[in-house]
């Protein structure tokens, strides 16, 4: 490559280190404003001027691979954040890195369109956590993820590239976290209720004295207050609960629909 940039007269000389190119470059002639001047450069004084830690610190996330992985785990730090409120951690640790996120793309060619798209994928995962469509939302974020991914970075240049390697591992792991976070959400969303009154609304109880139609039951071991709607209820008999008033429980004969407590 750089033989055929001399060739193009792209450039004028190739050199293995500084001091080579110093001595390569000593005795021509450079065309300026105010006239030709001659380079002496052999035997000149070098002086090095080395990055601070900001400026090393901030070069090294300006690289393209860690301003997408700091991009994607921001974005994913702040919705566990939205979706477990006062968790705090992820929600910090979330904001700073899409922040560094922001400053690294920054001065990298990004595309827009991939930006919104990855935006695009996270949407589509939350929204199949309320949703719940049955993995049609899953699967539009993971082909939102993986399109924005390749075209994240608008540049031809292969040192600019994000190797298929970081995207395909970014996006199955991301992809394995929310179709974990949507199967719990799914299954706590069809998990019978172990508090207030639905959980006591369908249950069976048995009668602890007579209803007539007011007496005690006996519930998932305790003795409640209860009141029969349909006529009196015998001692022992079975009954269905159909509705709690505060520490009272609206019962029916029968057995209980739902489930035997």
């Amino acid at each position: 490559m750089a033989l055929l940039c001399v060739k193009l007269n792209a450039i004028d000389v190739v050199a293995d280190d500084l001091p080579s190119l110093l001595r390569m470059v000593n005795g021509k002639e450079v065309e300026l404003a105010e006239g030709k001047i001659k380079l002496q450069t052999d035997g000149a004084r070098i002086d090095r001027l080395d990055m601070s830690f900001i400026e090393n610190f901030l070069f090294a996330i300006s690289d393209p691979n860690i301003a997408y992985i700091l991009m994607v785990l921001g974005i994913n730090g702040l919705i566990f954040e939205l979706a477990n409120p006062g968790s705090i951690l992820p929600g910090v640790a979330g904001g700073i890195c899409l922040l560094l996120a922001f400053f690294a793309l920054g001065t990298l060619p990004v595309n827009g369109a991939g930006v919104a798209l990855i935006g695009l994928s996270f949407i589509l995962f939350l929204a199949e956590v309320k949703v719940q469509s049955h993995g049609l939302l899953v699967g539009g974020g993971i082909v939102s993820l993986a399109l924005g991914s390749m075209i994240l970075i608008n540049s031809a240049a292969p040192y600019l590239a994000i190797p298929w390697t970081t995207i395909f591992a970014v996006v199955v792991a991301t992809s394995a976290f929310f179709i974990f976070v949507v199967a719990k959400a799914a299954a706590v969303m069809h998990r019978r209720a172990v508090t207030g009154t639905a959980v006591f609304v369908g249950s069976g109880a048995v009668a602890r004295t007579d209803l007539n139609p007011e007496g005690t039951v006996f519930f998932d071991g305790e003795r409640w207050e209860a009141t029969a709607l349909d006529g009196p209820v015998q001692r022992g008999d079975r009954v269905r609960i159909v509705d709690r008033k505060g520490l009272r429980l609206l019962v029916r004969k029968g057995e209980d629909e739902v489930s035997k407590k």
